[in-house]
């Protein structure tokens, strides 16, 4: 297959109307013929680019839609490669012109990963705006219009869901790369207006399969751990309860994963539940679909380690309050990030029972990341 980059691509694009995507909208990409009419893909879109110019004359650079890049697949992606550039960064933007008025809520959703080491990352972020209008061009220095931004960070190596509820007042989604000779960027499966992977429900018995910790979110390259690891039976076993009435709880039986920050623990491993991290204090629990938080209160109450919390790594938050991001989530499986102190970010990856006990047949089962 033929990859097709946005050079030929926006001939197509300045032929078709500065018309706006009705939501609900869905793009996966596939639709792309090499060598025929696409301009069906790329309506609605447009591309902006800042910052330094390319000099390394490859056919990658700015976005492009490529086949056969997505791990075990044929399929197209929107896809941005590691630009180099003479001085600077390059700074490009892929925005998506919407209408998305005849909605009460918009739920926005797409899958995200890259190939290369998290150390080259430098930026991704994904942007809305409620005023940006293709028609009136850029600004200057990035795309007309006032922008907020929605997620910044790194992405997993394999692909990930992310989902946001955003206002019927939103214009445009736009995706911005930045770098020089650093990561790359994969797009898929963008979904405005379709149903909400945050309307899920968090009610139910909970296990942590993998965590990990590095410098930005969704980076793990500090240090990880999983539950085939065969390390650690006494943390994995722990489970985190949420109840109907807005109850939480922290059920770590006799033993759990202690480390040497602990009152009265002389090195990391397992041993009895240290107060107050044991679950023998009342604690609430509160998920904010719209803002894709998770917000834990009580004392000692926690989710993956009892020492991060929104303002270190010591165990006590203020106001015995931790809130959590809930980077993508389903049914029976979650993603919760949380930055505990500048540049610190752990990652959890979590899994609800369907059964009272989580049996060896279920661990041996437990999709990984």
């Amino acid at each position: 297959m033929k990859k097709i980059t946005f050079l030929s691509l926006f001939l197509l694009i300045a032929q078709v109307a500065k018309s706006q995507a009705v939501a609900p909208y869905n793009q996966d990409f596939n639709g792309i013929v090499a060598g025929g009419d696409n301009s069906s893909i790329v309506a609605n879109w447009n591309q902006y680019s800042y910052g330094g110019q390319t000099t390394d004359g490859d056919i990658w650079n700015g976005w492009s839609l490529n086949p056969g890049l997505a791990p075990s697949s044929d399929a197209y992606t929107l896809y941005h490669a590691d630009d180099d550039v003479a001085a600077g960064v390059v700074d490009n933007w892929f925005v998506l012109h919407l209408d998305c008025t005849s909605l009460d809520e918009v739920p926005f959703s797409y899958d995200e990963f890259q190939t290369y080491a998290a150390s080259w990352y430098y930026f991704h972020g994904v942007y809305t705006s409620e005023d940006y209008d293709a028609a009136l061009g850029d600004a200057g220095t990035q795309p007309n219009g006032t922008w907020t931004l929605l997620r910044e960070g790194v992405a997993t190596t394999t692909p990930t869901t992310q989902s946001f509820t955003l206002p019927s007042t939103t214009t445009a989604i736009a995706f911005r790369y930045q770098g020089d000779y650093a990561d790359n960027w994969f797009i898929d499966n963008v979904s405005v207006g379709g149903e909400s992977s945050n309307d899920f429900s968090l009610e139910g018995t909970w296990q942590v399969t993998s965590l990990g910790v590095g410098p930005n979110q969704g980076d793990t390259g500090w240090w990880n751990n999983n539950v085939n690891s065969g390390e650690r039976a006494c943390y994995y076993d722990d489970t985190y309860v949420f109840n109907s009435d807005g109850s939480f709880a922290n059920v770590l039986g006799d033993e759990t994963w202690l480390e040497a920050w602990q009152e009265g623990v002389d090195a990391d491993g397992c041993g009895a539940p240290v107060a107050p991290h044991d679950g023998t204090n009342a604690a609430t629990w509160s998920y904010d679909s719209a803002a894709g938080t998770l917000t834990i209160v009580g004392s000692g109450a926690f989710l993956g380690l009892p020492k991060a919390h929104n303002g270190g790594e010591d165990g006590f938050p203020a106001n015995d309050t931790i809130t959590y991001i809930v980077s993508s989530s389903s049914e029976t499986e979650v993603t919760i990030d949380i930055e505990a102190g500048s540049g610190v970010w752990w990652r959890y990856q979590m899994q609800i029972q369907s059964t009272a006990g989580l049996n060896d047949n279920v661990l041996n089962n437990i999709k990984m990341y």
